[in-house]
């Protein structure tokens, strides 16, 4: 009944925007929804036939049971409770998700196996850090390659199972530096030899970096192991992926990556979007940003991060746990979801559906959950069931819809963020301590842009020749600290296209060097908005309030009711007021294909008026509160 295509959920062939839930009887024992001793499985059904009324379509869960080697050596899995659960799903009907991996997989018990510090010492156990072994050791690279495809093969049988996720959130602690173990250094020398940047003889004996460097050092060194790092939680993940597709080939795969990639520390967790995106199927992220008030820049950037790395090869991207906790409220949840759809994103999984029971010390007692660890419903339990089944409703206009690019990018480099990790952050041992010009000129960027009503694409330099995202003006957040490949990506690129600098005097915009342009000289700095007004750039989309505090994420797409456009609106006011005399723009290219608008919340449905006007159209909305749907079309508006 339900297949997985390219990150798009079909049912019965008919295109959903996936909506779901986890229910994480989890691998740490204090993280459960039901204790042990109570009734499991009968308070599962109950909970999943509940998460279908409320509109949900799909259900995450976690590969509880046992994975061990039996007398012959061979791997053996047992997972009676998550095949019932399986199974129930599907009578709800329910698609379900099947994560395969919980903290660590060393099923022969290999010693001196755990990921070490910079000191020597092994990783200690702290629930959140969820791959403690080293990635380089062969015996535990092989386990979790056995384990998983068994596990993979045993959960294919199961109707409606459409994919697997490769771990939880994967990536190096939060605290000290990470990889020393012996086997990563020597993997780490091989690797120096492969790159070119060692000879065999130099790689013999070298030992990696183990404190940043000091201020009349190379910072290189650094920098390159934090690169090989990052390279081999990016190659374990998708290695597992393949290994998972083997097992069951019709499961589609994803991981579940953090905002880390435009969070300072970035270099030291080694998250990286692109590479997922490259090899698994979905790019699948958390994210527990708010999307009101200054944060809200930034859990837009994630999102629109995460969809570009995954366009950037013809994928799609998913949100596999989105912010549910207890406490949520209605008009949080509200804009979180505009935000998501705006950004392009074909799942929506919020975490989860029952809170964990409240241990003493559990790790999040009552935290998380659509109801209460109790049953009872939380506050915004209600209106986001009229949400959920909206966005449903939609589905027509979501699920296959691809985002309208903007033809702006700015740049993502891996190693310009490894190298201001390595010069700002001193002896800084946390990651929520540091900082990163790189990231943080990034953010500044993408916010500059966003408040002009722009919604920018993130590219590599690697990906400026082809072009897959179509960028045709690029800035590029700091020169220094790129390598020498991305600078001549770069130069090369600005030779036919519009390239900008960012710079920290003046926090401006200087023109690339090799670009020739009549209206903006060489050498001077500018602002954004004096950029986008010189080059006369008119957004695709967007709404102009007094306070400047609605967003717009544009996609377009086509159905058996003709071609449409889609347009979310989110207002991320930090007080949360109401917008009473918003208007949204709309460029020719966009308005004069369209002759009807249709404003759409969980509250009203009405139809808005197209007007010509002298920057192309305008459409005069009604009081945004949270935010809304604009449905630009022909013909008629049907939903399901």
């Amino acid at each position: 009944m339900y297949t997985l295509k390219n990150g798009i959920l079909y049912k019965d062939g008919v295109a959903h925007i996936a909506l779901g839930q986890s229910y994480y009887p989890s691998y740490h024992p204090q993280k459960v929804p039901v204790l042990e001793t109570g009734d499991r499985m009968g308070e599962m059904v109950k909970d999943l036939k509940d998460m279908k009324d409320a509109g949900f379509n799909i259900v995450r869960m976690a590969a509880l049971g046992k994975i061990e080697l039996d007398d012959n050596n061979e791997v053996s899995v047992s997972f009676p409770f998550i095949d019932e659960m399986l199974k129930e799903a599907s009578r709800d009907d329910l698609a379900t998700m099947v994560r395969l991996q919980g903290y660590s997989i060393n099923l022969h018990g290999y010693e001196n196996a755990t990921m070490q510090n910079q000191s020597g010492e092994e990783m200690p156990f702290y629930w959140s850090w969820f791959v403690r072994n080293c990635l380089n050791h062969p015996g535990i690279l092989e386990d979790n390659e056995r384990a998983t495809l068994v596990s993979a093969e045993h959960f294919g049988k199961f109707d409606d199972m459409v994919s697997f996720q490769i771990y939880n959130e994967a990536a190096y602690p939060t605290k000290e530096f990470y990889d020393y173990n012996p086997k990563t250094i020597e993997s780490y020398r091989k690797w120096l030899i492969e790159k070119g940047l060692k000879s065999e003889e130099e790689a013999k004996d070298y030992e990696p970096p183990r404190r940043r460097p000091y201020y009349d050092e190379d910072p290189q060194e650094w920098v390159n192991f934090r690169l090989f790092n990052t390279e081999r939680m990016s190659g374990f993940l998708n290695n597992l992926s393949d290994i998972a597709k083997k097992g069951y080939q019709k499961a589609e795969t994803l991981t579940c990556h953090m905002a880390s990639p435009f969070t300072s520390g970035n270099a030291l967790r080694g998250q990286d979007y692109f590479d997922i995106a490259e090899r698994m199927d979905i790019v699948g992220i958390t994210h527990y940003v708010k999307s009101y008030g200054p944060d809200y820049y930034l859990a837009s950037l994630v999102l629109d991060g995460a969809e570009c790395a995954a366009s950037t090869y013809g994928k799609n991207a998913w949100l596999i746990e989105y912010n549910a906790r207890t406490a949520c409220t209605l008009s949080e949840w509200e804009r979180e979801t505009y935000n998501a759809i705006g950004s392009a994103f074909k799942g929506i999984m919020y975490y989860q559906w029952r809170a964990d029971f409240p241990f003493d010390d559990a790790p999040e007692p009552n935290g998380f959950g659509m109801v209460f660890n109790n049953g009872d419903k939380t506050e915004k339990y209600d209106g986001a069931v009229r949400m959920t089944k909206l966005i449903d409703s939609l589905s027509p206009y979501i699920a296959e819809s691809k985002k309208v690019r903007s033809r702006i990018g700015i740049l993502y480099s891996k190693h310009a963020n490894a190298y201001y990790d390595a010069i700002d952050n001193g002896d800084v041992r946390s990651v929520y301590h540091g900082k990163d010009r790189n990231i943080e000129f990034l953010r500044r960027i993408y916010t500059a842009l966003k408040d002009c009503g722009i919604t920018p694409d993130i590219v590599r330099s690697c990906d400026l020749s082809d072009n897959p995202l179509g960028i045709e003006m690029l800035f590029v957040p700091s020169v220094k600290g790129l390598s020498e490949t991305e600078t001549e990506e770069i130069a090369a690129f600005a030779e036919k296209h519009t390239v900008f600098n960012y710079t920290i005097k003046g926090d401006g915009y200087i023109i690339h060097e090799n670009c020739n342009s009549e209206k903006i000289p060489q050498g001077c700095s500018y602002s954004m908005a004096e950029l986008i007004s010189v080059l006369d750039y008119i957004p695709a989309a967007a709404v102009r309030c007094p306070d400047n505090s609605v967003s717009t994420g544009l996609i377009e797409g086509s159905n058996k009711f003709g071609r449409h456009y889609l347009i979310s609106l989110t207002n991320h006011d930090g007080f949360e007021r109401a917008v009473s005399d918003g208007k949204l723009n709309i460029s020719d290219g966009i308005g004069g294909g369209v002759s009807k608008a249709r404003w759409i919340t969980p509250y009203e449905q009405k139809d808005l008026v197209i007007e010509k006007d002298e920057k192309g159209f305008g459409i005069s909305l009604p009081k945004i509160d949270t935010g809304a749907f604009v449905i630009l079309y022909n013909g008629d508006f049907t939903a399901l």
